[in-house]
């Protein structure tokens, strides 16, 4: 637990860092690149922690490629309804821009999670693992 503490804390030291380097030469870009850089370096400091801790058991063994490809496909569903937007309709609202945005992640969302069951990346009892699907095949909402 104080790993993972120290590790968030390193993380928030390596943000403010990358912040003050790169938002002066790239602006919001900068930051968001930053908080990319920041967060791949939590997410792998955990998993290194976690699989330390499990004493180097296989932590994840899912099909990387098949992960890699639905979010591509995701990615390129993305860029089109992105490229498409100013031909259909003009958004100069912010209550519609977030109604766009919103309905666009929530499709991603529904395209890689439907790749990803398609695509077999997980097992059936992988799959029923997870609690929520428990709670519906039981009928539990």
């Amino acid at each position: 637990m104080k790993w993972t503490a120290f590790t968030l804390f390193l993380g928030l030291l390596i943000k403010i860092v990358l912040n003050q380097w790169l938002i002066p030469w790239f602006g919001i870009r900068g930051g968001a690149l930053a908080t990319v850089i920041t967060v791949f370096f939590i997410f792998i400091s955990n998993f290194l922690l976690l699989r330390y801790t499990l004493k180097y058991a296989p932590v994840f063994m899912v099909s990387w490629l098949k992960i890699i490809t639905a979010g591509f496909w995701m990615a390129i569903l993305l860029s089109g309804l992105k490229l498409v937007q100013p031909l259909l309709f003009q958004i100069d609202n912010r209550i519609i821009l977030f109604f766009f945005v919103t309905s666009c992640v929530t499709l991603g969302l529904i395209v890689y999670a439907m790749l990803i069951l398609y695509g077999k990346v997980l097992s059936q009892k992988e799959i029923e693992s997870f609690s929520m699907f428990n709670k519906w095949k039981k009928g539990k909402r």
